[in-house]
């Protein structure tokens, strides 16, 4: 099987298979699902520092990337920023306590290792340094604590996705792959331990070579390679101390390094919710007419505010919208009031009773065009108002009407549709 098309993952308790799946929707653009899987995770109250930092931080940046991606006019840019920037400050408080559990463990347990457990964190050492790829459970508050201790919060790790997911393609693989810190990855540097082919070779050389006792006053510099002394108990028990040390201050600096990068992400997300409010208040202030004239003014009011592709509504809004849709209408009694016909009946009328008023004064033909075409306009206004009345009645039952009203309506379009042809 070719190593290049499908490469390892290290899935281990502090790296596990969650956090790998969440790095590669993020590398992958799928910005949405990411801060989804995310806040899922964060909801089961993670209790490792580095595994909140890490769902925070991958949060934050998914939710800037979608707020990038929209339009600077759109209702949901400000949201996601609001959203992305209350994430980071979780990561920034979660580096916070990190770093006091940190300071707080290597006050209390170094004294203690260095006196009661020396020979298994010397142990522990070598396996640190003959792995490759560390996770952050070596380089964290646990350093000085058993392999038990270890496996017991190990064991804690509250992650419960199943583990059941769709194959992932080769560059996504090979995107999860790919470190998160690569200083993280670089194995620290004990000058306190030995190599195991120095180590042996040593024990060899003391178990061959017998100590020279005659010689020791006499050539300082052949004692040291003729009779090697084996190793005093004393500083084997201290050797686990400043490799303790350097890796929780190596952890520390990692924790200062991460506090500054998220600041500066923070900073720069900043700015950009600056810039959108700006943008946006312009462009109300544009709308609204307050930079125009006053005729400007009415056109603008009238025109509805323009909305993006991104403009879109929660559903938590759309059905308190239509709540109140259904409220409105319910008070009105479902009636529409698209069509006002009273207006024009009055109209007419006041017309009509002009031209009966100005009999004397018109020609006689001139008075019968004119109070035919005000009967005619006075039947059409009854005409549509009473089909209106019918439109809006079937609306409100909602249901086929009986056969009396049906009787009725259909006399009365009857009768308006024989006077309408009369008058023509």
């Amino acid at each position: 099987m070719n190593k290049e098309l499908h490469p390892r993952v290290d899935i281990t308790p502090s790296f596990p298979f969650e956090l790998h799946y969440i790095k590669a929707l993020y590398l992958n653009h799928q910005h949405k699902e990411c801060a989804r899987k995310c806040d899922d995770l964060l909801d089961h109250h993670q209790d490792e520092p580095a595994h909140v930092i890490f769902l925070n931080l991958y949060a934050a940046l998914s939710h800037e990337g979608l707020a990038k991606i929209m339009h600077i006019y759109s209702v949901w840019r400000l949201p996601k920023i609001s959203a992305a920037e209350a994430a980071y400050n979780k990561a920034l408080e979660a580096c916070l306590q990190a770093k006091d559990r940190l300071e707080e463990s290597s006050r209390l347990s170094i004294p203690g290792l260095a006196l009661n457990d020396p020979v298994p964190k010397l142990e522990s050492t070598h396996a640190r340094k003959r792995n490759n790829k560390p996770s952050l459970a070596h380089l964290g508050p646990g350093l000085n604590q058993s392999h038990t201790k270890s496996n017991e919060r190990a064991e804690r790790i509250n992650f419960s996705w199943p583990r059941t997911f769709t194959p992932l393609s080769c560059a996504t693989v090979k995107a999860i792959q790919y470190s998160v810190c690569q200083d993280m990855m670089t194995p620290l540097e004990d000058p306190f331990t030995v190599s195991p082919s120095e180590s042996s070779s040593g024990a060899t050389s003391a178990q061959d070579t017998p100590i020279r006792t005659e010689n020791l006053s006499a050539n300082n510099s052949n004692d040291s390679f003729d009779s090697p002394h084996p190793p005093s108990p004393t500083p084997s028990c201290k050797s686990g101390q400043p490799s303790a040390s350097r890796a929780q201050a190596a952890y520390l600096n990692h924790l200062t390094a991460l506090h500054a990068q998220i600041s500066t992400h923070l900073q720069q997300l900043l700015d950009l919710k600056h810039t959108t409010t700006m943008e946006q208040e312009e462009r109300i202030r544009r709308q609204s007419g307050s930079t125009s004239s006053t005729s400007d003014t009415k056109a603008n009011t009238r025109l509805p505010q323009s909305r993006s592709f991104w403009s879109f509504k929660d559903p938590e809004t759309e059905h308190q919208e239509k709540q109140t849709r259904i409220e409105e209408g319910r008070a009105r009694g479902w009636k529409s009031e698209r069509f006002e016909p009273k207006k024009y009946e009055e109209l007419a009328e006041n017309e009509l009773a002009e031209l009966e008023g100005c009999e004397k004064q018109l020609p006689p033909l001139q008075i019968d065009n004119c109070l035919r075409v005000s009967k005619i306009a006075i039947r059409y206004t009854h005409l549509r108002s009473f089909l209106l009345r019918c439109a809006s009645s079937i609306r409100e039952a909602q249901r086929p009407l009986d056969d009396t009203k049906a009787k009725e309506i259909a006399l009365d379009a009857e009768k308006f549709a024989s006077e309408a042809l009369e008058l023509e």
